[in-house]
């Protein structure tokens, strides 16, 4: 199962991997062609710019559909990165993710319903 990482480098700053199942790792892409919140990279444990990045990354890696990672991306943000330890390092699996992105899914149903805009 692929897991990503993150951490601080204090010489570089916060830095995100993603760790396949076989051992290979590679940074995760900052997906800055999708939405450029913080063109200086990552971070999380806030609100800001930085989080949003991670957030709108993580789920157009996990989900590979990323008109859905722009519409989802900020509702994960609050819910996840910007909740992480400001100060601490992390680690987040793909099934963490896609729990995260079925209670966002859950969560925007009913919203819909609410609203009447639900459709059968």
């Amino acid at each position: 199962m692929t897991t990503n990482r993150g951490w601080i480098d204090w010489k570089d700053g916060p830095r995100v991997q993603r760790i396949e199942e076989d051992g290979r790792r590679s940074p995760l892409p900052l997906r800055l062609d999708l939405d450029n919140h913080s063109p200086d990279g990552f971070a999380w444990g806030y609100g800001g710019s930085g989080p949003a990045q991670l957030a709108l990354a993580l789920l157009a890696d996990v989900l590979d559909d990323d008109a859905e990672a722009l519409r989802r991306h900020m509702r994960f943000k609050w819910r996840v990165t910007a909740r992480l330890a400001i100060d601490e390092g992390w680690t987040m699996t793909r099934d963490q993710v896609l729990e995260h992105v079925g209670a966002i899914r859950a969560e925007a149903l009913a919203q819909e319903a609410g609203r009447g805009d639900a459709t059968e």
